[in-house]
C-alpha cells in the first residue's frame, strides 16, 4: 500500500550509529514517549498519510520524528519506499512492547497522582455476569459521588482470568463467582464476599412450573436448561454441571451466550439457573422460583491483590464493605 511519503535519502542514511553523540537528533539517554506514540500510529496503519491524520499532524514532521526515533535507537524500524511501509524485525518487536510501556507510564502517573490530597486515577475492574455488574454499578455510583476523579475501566472476563489479571497487575479489582467449598486459589489475592445465595430457576410466566411456589429437582430434570458456554463462564458452568451430576439429574441443555440467557428464558426456549435474591435484575417476561432442595450455593466475591496500596482501590473496597454492611448490595 502507498506510504504517502516522498522518496528521500537512502534508508541506510536514516539510522545513525549507536555511538552517535548524545546531542544529535535528541537525547540518547532515554526514549521520548511522544516518539513511541508516533511510531505506534505508523506501525499500525503502515501508511504515513493515514497515521498523520490519526495523530492530527502533517506528514513531513511525522516522518522526521520516526527517523529521529530510529537514530536514537540505532536500528531501522520500518522498510519504506514509494509504494509500501513494512515493519522490520526490530519494528515488530517495538510494536509488541511500546503500547505496554505507554500503558505502564499512564498507570504510574495515575498511581503517583492518586497519592495527592484527592483520590484520583484509573481503576481497572473485571466482572462476570449481571449480578456482579449490578453490584459494581451500585459501588461506582458512590465512588463517583465521593471521588469524582477516579476513572473506572470495566472488562468482562471469567473468574479464573480475573484472578490471574489481579495477580499480574492487569486489573486492580475483580468480581468473581465461586462456591463456599472452593477456596481462593491464590493466597496473595484478598477477597470480600458481597453476596451468597442458592441458585433458583428462571422461567417465562406461562411455563407450568410458574404455578408452583418451589420447584423440585425432579421437575427441573424435565426442562431444557439454558447454560452459559463454558468458555465464557467456566467456573459457573462447571459448578452447575457438577451439582446436577451429584444429584443424579440428567437434563437437556442448550449452551448460550451470557448476555442473552434471560432473553432466551423470556422467549420460552428453556429455563436457567441463576442466583436468587433482589440484587439480580430480571428481564421483562422472566419469573424466578426457588428450588425445594439446595442444588448449588454461589457467591459473588470482590478480589484484589493484598499488597496493592493504590488509594482508589482502597476507597473502592471501603465503599463495598459499607454498602454490604448496610444491606445495599443484597
Amino acid at each position: 500500500m502507498a506510504t504517502g511519503e516522498s522518496p528521500s535519502e537512502p534508508l541506510s542514511a536514516s539510522v545513525a550509529s549507536v555511538d552517535a553523540p548524545a546531542g544529535e537528533a535528541g537525547s540518547m539517554s532515554g526514549l521520548d514517549l511522544r516518539h513511541l506514540r508516533y511510531f505506534i500510529a505508523v506501525a499500525e496503519e503502515l501508511h504515513f498519510g493515514r497515521a498523520a491524520r490519526r495523530l492530527h499532524m502533517s506528514q513531513p514532521p511525522l516522518s522526521q520524528q520516526i527517523r529521529s526515533l530510529e537514530r536514537q535507537l540505532g536500528v531501522l524500524l520500518l522498510h519504506r519506499d514509494s509504494h509500501s511501509v513494512r515493519l522490520t524485525a526490530a519494528g515488530t518487536a517495538l510494536l509488541a512492547e511500546a503500547p505496554k510501556l505507554l500503558a505502564g507510564v499512564e498507570r504510574l502517573t495515575s498511581l503517583v497522582r492518586s497519592f495527592g490530597n484527592e483520590v484520583a486515577g484509573q481503576l481497572r475492574i473485571g466482572f462476570v455476569g449481571p449480578t456482579a455488574s449490578l453490584m459494581n454499578a451500585r459501588i461506582l455510583r458512590v465512588i463517583a459521588s465521593r471521588y469524582p476523579r477516579v476513572v473506572p475501566e470495566l472488562e468482562e472476563m471469567s473468574s479464573q482470568d480475573q484472578v490471574r489479571a489481579v495477580r499480574e497487575g492487569g486489573i486492580e479489582l475483580g468480581f468473581i463467582w465461586d462456591t463456599p467449598s472452593a477456596p481462593m486459589p491464590d493466597p496473595e489475592v484478598d477477597s470480600l464476599c458481597l453476596y451468597e445465595g442458592d441458585v433458583a430457576v428462571a422461567m417465562e410466566p406461562t411455563n407450568p412450573l410458574a404455578a408452583f411456589s418451589a420447584i423440585t429437582l425432579a421437575q427441573l430434570a424435565k426442562e431444557r436448561l439454558l447454560l452459559v458456554r463454558r468458555r465464557i463462564q467456566p467456573e459457573m458452568h462447571d459448578a452447575i454441571t457438577s451439582a446436577l451430576r451429584r444429584h443424579g439429574i440428567t437434563i437437556s441443555t442448550l449452551l448460550v451466550e451470557s448476555s442473552g440467557i434471560q432473553d432466551m428464558v423470556a422467549a420460552g426456549v428453556g429455563v436457567a439457573l441463576i442466583p436468587s435474591g433482589p440484587i439480580v435484575e430480571l428481564a421483562r417476561g422472566v419469573v424466578v422460583k426457588p428450588l425445594s432442595e439446595v442444588l448449588l450455593t454461589v457467591r459473588t466475591m470482590l478480589i484484589w491483590l493484598r499488597d496493592n496500596r493504590l488509594p482508589a482501590l482502597e476507597r473502592y473496597v471501603e465503599v463495598a464493605r459499607e454498602l454490604k454492611e448496610t444491606g445495599q448490595l443484597a
